[in-house]
């Protein structure tokens, strides 16, 4: 062959390797030309990218094909279950890699989003999994290995070890490389809740410590990648930092005093990043000043009030420590910041707002990302006072107290931990009762906590707290046995706890006078005050994590600390500590059930305890606007006084009762003999809040003439309020400004011009609200609608009546209701109108107005296709000319019975397809007003459509069906759009119509799509039953559904 020059091609030439001879390198050769430095770069890249594979190949391999196989096959039926669990649908055999990916990342939003970490924005997330980075992708599909949860079998452990390796590579090599992202962070925070979990302490802290200091370095103002998903992240990093961040050994020479100051900090650090996205709240909203930030935000805020609790039990007391009820012991430093948390928390996420007890599981499972964070607050708010008034807790702070223990404060630390387990026994119940699963370690460390307390009164001398307590024990021994196979975290937690149990034994008698009741008892009490710091509670016999240290630690020999005598096995609270005098008790000695909270527990919304019969006068529960868990001494006095009207009128009697409020104290005298001589309290609009949702159209894309299409509709919900607290809602949802002058965004415009003119009027006046609205704006129909209908449900609410016996009284029992068909193609109609038929439907409403002969053609198959009884017209919101409404009536011809709606834009084009065709007309769109009405009935109109929201108001409506009525004319009773509520209005107002000339109701909620309360439903019969709730006739509000508020205008 002819000799040719070595190149010095690396690692080996093609020439050389022919030739069988050694490559000739010569140094330091530099590129001659452009092309050949691009491709010296680009074999360098392609080098790394194959190591780099090699290492992933190498990480992920499993040892046999038929371990593969097995731990695939557990896969699929993890997501088979997950999918029987919360009912979405899920494809059980993944065609691709990307199926897979997919599936893992609905597990990641069934099972962990929100709970508690939110990286990621939901919307979307599913859609840019596969082009996210490979370590992010890596920790989604680890996490998936462990839920549902118990999922984590011995077969699986093996695959999700190996990609949590390679995912910790990947992450370890981006840092190395310097090229850090956003994703890097992100894999940070699941890595350490993962480690945490895991009981790797250590290594946990690290990871998430270097995803702070990463957030730190980035220069103010700066993000990296998407600004929201980064700001999620950093609260994320926030919330991780306070539920398992490392708390700093406190028996060095620390100030308290700093330590919660530092904590401030931080809890200050915190709401300035929540204030960076509203993470509830419609992004393209402007937020409200001082509106409330969302669940989440709350959720990082009582965070860090339970990292100041985790800091509390673990701090090494000293001699010098100041009592707990001192102000300026950390006792009362967590209790003021408990208090304050307290005092902002809202109602709406509070327990009683909240009916979770009532909703179907299913409901549940389909917003855990609501109800987990709703769950983790309510356990956090009962474990931090529990925590911080642990018996053992408090004898470690007065153990070198030398005087006699204030009886107040050992009545007040007993009574709040009865309180407060029993809370937390009540969320066991209620979660064993919904079969709702969830597996958060400090869900679970709370639940621990109450554990240890049962567990000293399980030996108490009072028969009736022992056995309570020894019933509560059980109950949090099952709630963690079932959660403990997710993470070996809360695994060994109840091993510890178990060894605890074990530990307690009777110690020895000090004389022959003690009884086997009056024995002392002894613990294990390192071990109680281990499982009590949350980071050693988790790990092995709840020791230190050490993991990452060499072999030689040295021990501390310079701080050591004897509790043994600060457990108080055997006794009420803090009551058997050596500064308690033995005379005295934690309870009064007539309290025969000491435990029992003063409101029953069980049943969400409900009291007792006092005097049952008190609480008669209170109706609603749900209803009342409370600013706490317990009730206001405002609601008391109106308790007392509708009490006294029903049951003890005849009397004499006068009671005053101090009512407080946040801006003022008040008298409230109540006088009563034979008859009622004071006159009605009156109201005063305090606040008008404006919430929204989607009202989606259930059947897929709603269609109306001229291609007006929908697939739903954002309705706008209005809550009034007066100053007692009293509510009323109502909901209505504009069908876009091509089919009215009306819109979503100019009606929230006008409601936020009207607003601060009706603040401090009376809503039981809907007259006077009127008035003063029609002043004060023109148009703005929607707008004034909802305030007039949300002021007669309060009405209602006021008088403890439905609304329909204010208005009149109930005229049609059981109004019929209509179901509407939109425009689509023949045979696609006749099979929703037969869907339709099925459910009971005994009046149609088909939609036309496009071309009038196919309008014809699907009418007339219609009416062919189902019983003659039932009623059909069709409605063309305007959208046919005289001609075009001409040429239908002749097409559909003179031998079926039909009507028609609203054929054309004008009355008088109207009236005239009336007068030429013999069709009964019924107007819509032309009808504002009742002169309108007048002129429509001299044309010949045959009925009318009245719609609350395109007329005003329940008030101009009720103004226009009596007209209408005294006329003779059909009515039909409708709305624009909209779901629960206004199905609710529509009921009110089609059951005080006379049934001589009500044509049918249109009933929403059967076609559209959340219902945020819960309303009469269309029965067999085709009819409805009205409800006979207070009110407008609707259940209690989901505020869940609502989400976060849009504006708030209040005095």
């Amino acid at each position: 062959r002819k000799k040719v020059r070595c190149p010095g091609e690396r690692p080996a030439c093609s020439f050389c390797q022919r030739l069988g001879q050694p490559c000739d390198y010569n140094p330091a050769q530099e590129p001659t030309s452009t092309q050949d430095a691009d491709n010296a770069n680009l074999r360098q890249r392609m080098e790394t990218l194959e190591m780099k594979l090699d290492q992933v190949l190498q990480s992920l391999s499993l040892s046999t094909t038929s371990q593969v196989r097995r731990l695939y096959q557990n896969q699929l039926e993890s997501q088979t279950s997950i999918q029987a669990q919360t009912g979405q649908n899920i494809t059980t055999i993944p065609s691709s890699e990307d199926r897979q990916l997919c599936d893992a990342g609905q597990l990641y939003l069934t099972c962990c989003h929100h709970q508690p970490l939110c990286l990621f924005r939901e919307e979307g997330f599913l859609d840019t999994l596969q082009d996210r980075d490979h370590e992010l992708r890596l920790a989604i599909q680890m996490l998936s290995y462990r839920f549902p949860p118990g999922q984590l079998t011995q077969e699986r452990q093996p695959a999700a070890a190996a990609l949590f390796q390679s995912c910790r590579k990947f992450v370890v090599d981006r840092i190395a490389q310097g090229k850090v992202k956003l994703s890097t962070l992100q894999t940070l925070c699941l890595l350490s809740m993962t480690e945490f979990s895991d009981g790797d302490v250590m290594q946990a802290g690290l990871d998430l410590d270097m995803a702070q200091y990463f957030v730190n370095s980035l220069p103010m103002g700066s993000s990296l990648g998407d600004p929201d998903e980064y700001s999620l992240c950093v609260q994320s990093i926030l919330l991780l930092q306070s539920l398992q961040g490392s708390i700093p050994d406190l028996a060095k020479a620390v100030s308290v005093g700093s330590l919660f100051h530092n904590a401030n900090r931080l809890l200050e650090l915190i709401n300035r990043q929540t204030e960076k996205i509203q993470l509830l709240r419609d992004p393209s909203l402007d937020a409200v000043p001082g509106g409330d930030p969302g669940i989440l935000s709350y959720m990082a805020q009582a965070a860090e009030v339970w990292h100041m609790a985790r800091a509390y039990a673990a701090m090494r007391v000293g001699p010098d420590s100041p009592p707990p009820w001192s102000h300026q012991s950390d006792y009362s430093l967590i209790m003021q910041r408990q208090l304050e948390l307290d005092c902002r928390f809202p109602l709406k996420y509070r327990f009683a707002t909240n009916h979770f007890g009532e909703l179907a599981p299913e409901t549940l499972h389909q917003r855990r990302d609501y109800w987990v964070p709703w769950l983790f607050i309510q356990f956090l708010h009962a474990g931090i006072p529990t925590l911080i008034n642990h018996p053992f807790l408090l004898s470690l702070r007065l153990k070198n107290f030398r005087h006699m223990m204030p009886q107040t404060f050992m009545c007040q630390s007993f009574d709040l931990i009865s309180k407060h387990t029993a809370w937390t026994i009540c969320y066991l119940d209620l979660l064993e009762k919904q079969k709702f699963q969830v597996t958060d370690p400090t869900i679970a460390h709370c639940v621990v906590i109450v554990a240890t307390i049962h567990l000293q009164h399980s030996f108490v001398e009072d028969e009736t707290l022992r056995k309570k307590a020894q019933h509560g024990y059980d109950k949090c021994m099952r709630f963690l046995d079932r959660v403990g196979p997710t993470w070996p975290f809360i695994f060994s937690m109840t091993q510890n706890l178990r060894k605890l149990r074990d530990s307690i034994t009777t110690a020895p008698t000090m004389g022959p006078q003690d009884t086997q009741s009056q024995r002392p008892w002894s613990i294990d009490a390192q071990l109680l005050w281990d499982i009590l710091i949350f980071e050693k509670a988790g790990r092995s016999n709840a020791s230190t994590d050490r993991s990452l240290f060499d072999d030689v630690i040295t021990p501390d020999s310079k701080h050591p600390q004897d509790v043994v005598e600060c457990a108080l096995v055997g006794s009420a609270g803090v009551s058997g500590h050596k500064t308690a005098w033995r005379q005295f008790a934690a309870y009064a000695p007539q309290d025969n059930d000491p435990y029992t909270p003063l409101f029953k527990i069980d049943t969400p919304g409900t009291v007792s305890g006092v005097d049952e019969r008190i609480f008669e006068g209170l109706g609603n529960m749900d209803a009342m606007d409370q600013g706490d868990y317990l009730l206001q001494a405002e609601d008391f006095g109106r308790a007392v006084k509708q009490f006294l009207f029903k049951k003890y009128c005849p009397s004499f009697c006068q009671i005053d009762l101090i009512a407080t409020s946040a801006s003022k104290k008040s008298v409230l005298s109540i006088f009563f003999i034979d008859r009622i001589i004071s006159q009605a309290e009156t109201m005063r609009i305090n606040d008008i809040t404006v919430f929204n949702y989607d009202a989606n159209y259930r059947y897929g894309t709603y269609s109306m003439s001229h291609g007006r299409l929908a697939k739903g509709q954002k309705s706008i919900v209005v809550r009034i309020r007066t100053e007692d607290g009293v509510e009323g809602w109502a909901e209505t949802a504009p069908l876009g400004s091509d089919y009215l002058p009306s819109s979503f965004t100019g009606e929230l415009a006008a409601i936020k011009e009207l607003g601060p003119q009706l603040l401090g009027m009376d809503p039981r006046s809907p007259a006077a609200i009127n008035e003063v609205m029609d002043r004060a704006m023109m148009g703005a129909m929607a707008a004034k609608a909802v305030i007039d209908m949300a002021c007669w449900d309060l009405l209602g609410k006021s008088q403890g009546l439905p609304t329909a016996t204010l208005f009149g009284g109930v005229l049609t029992e059981k109004p019929p209701a209509f179901s509407v068909i939109g425009i689509r193609d023949v045979e696609s109609a006749i099979s929703q109108a037969n869907d339709e038929l099925t459910k009971g439907a005994v009046a149609m409403q088909l939609k036309a107005g496009d071309d009038p002969l196919a309008d014809a053609r699907r009418v007339r198959a219609i009416r062919h296709a189902i019983p003659e009884h039932v009623r059909i017209w069709a409605d063309a919101n305007g959208g046919w000319t005289l001609d075009e409404a001409l040429t239908f009536a002749r097409a559909v011809g003179q031998d079926i019975t039909v009507g028609l709606e609203q054929p054309c834009r004008t009355l008088s084009h109207c009236a005239e397809v009336g007068r030429r065709t013999g069709l009964p007309i019924i107007l819509d769109e032309s009808i504002v007003t009742v002169a309108d009405l007048f002129e429509a009935h001299a044309a010949g109109i045959a009925g009318v459509n009245i719609k609350p929201s395109r007329v005003g108001g329940l008030t101009k409506a009720r103004t226009i069906r009596d007209a209408a009525a005294a006329l003779d004319m059909v009515i039909a009773c409708d709305d624009t759009w909209g779901s629960a509520l206004t199905t609710a209005q529509n009921v009110l107002l089609a059951t005080t119509t006379p049934s001589r000339v009500l044509r049918a109701v249109d009933l929403f909620a059967e076609w559209t799509e959340p219902l945020i309360a819960d309303v009469p439903r269309m029965e067999a019969d085709g009819r409805i039953t009205p409800s006979q709730v207070p009110g407008n006739g609707h259940g209690a509000i989901r505020l869940d559904l609502l989400g976060e508020p849009l504006f708030q205008i209040m005095v």
